[in-house]
């Protein structure tokens, strides 16, 4: 439901990046690279957590991380 719904805002034009919070970031960074999905910027542990940076096909780019 919630993927539909930012699918939606994307599709409009109302929003260029986002911020999806995960349980693992270099697991799913792992799952995600296999699916065919294009990271800028692989898992990186920052002083705020782990975090990793994708873009959709249209350039909007998207922050996966994980506290």
């Amino acid at each position: 439901e919630y993927a539909a719904k930012v699918r939606e805002i994307l599709l409009a034009g109302k929003m260029g990046g986002g911020v999806m919070e995960c349980d693992d970031c270099f697991k799913t960074f792992d799952e995600l690279s296999a699916k065919g999905v294009k990271f800028t910027k692989e898992p990186v542990k920052e002083f705020y957590g782990v975090n990793a940076v994708f873009e959709d096909g249209c350039g909007n780019w998207f922050s996966l991380s994980e506290h």
